[in-house]
């Protein structure tokens, strides 16, 4: 069965006549690529990694491709390939939505990535940083805010940290 996104790279590789896996950083397949990134965010409620992984790039790849559709969109010629594409993307029935139905579908979609994500991190858990979770739950919302800023931030860089240099845990 072919998703929404597969659909969505068909769709611009068919109209751009190229292949967006390609390695190429030419400016006409970069602006495919970022206008692909665009509407399988737009479009589906692929997370930023599965999206990537369609053009072999990873999800902060895709993140900044979805940002800078907005600066890029100013372009003539990047405007233009935005439109062969949107043409070309099979319909869907949001053109017809109101702005508040279009809010809602955002939302939606935006809560089903998050639950995908909880659910994969509680796999990760242990009994143990399960017990964790339900006790800061239970903190006052000030005191978990300042949990939040001042022990879990640094921990989470630290964290981030070791995995990008190789540290030894």
């Amino acid at each position: 069965m072919t998703t929404e996104l597969q659909l969505i790279y068909e769709a611009c590789c068919k109209t751009t006549g190229f292949n967006l896996s390609d390695r190429s950083r030419k400016k006409e397949v970069s602006y495919a690529r970022i206008v692909f990134f665009h509407y399988a965010r737009e479009r589906t409620t692929e997370s930023l990694d599965a999206i990537g992984k369609m053009v072999a790039r990873d999800h902060s790849t895709v993140l900044h491709g979805v940002k800078k559709y907005q600066e890029y969109i100013e372009y003539t010629d990047f405007k233009n390939i935005s439109d062969k594409i949107k043409k070309a993307l099979p319909k869907k029935d949001i053109e017809n939505l109101t702005h508040e139905e279009r809010e809602i579908k955002m939302l939606y979609s935006n809560k089903l990535r998050m639950e995908r994500q909880i659910a994969m991190l509680q796999n990760k858990l242990t009994n143990e940083g399960l017990e964790f979770l339900e006790e800061i739950k239970e903190l006052p919302k000030d005191l978990l805010q300042e949990f939040r800023d001042y022990k879990w931030m640094p921990h989470k860089k630290m964290l981030e940290s070791r995995e990008v240099y190789k540290f030894n845990n």
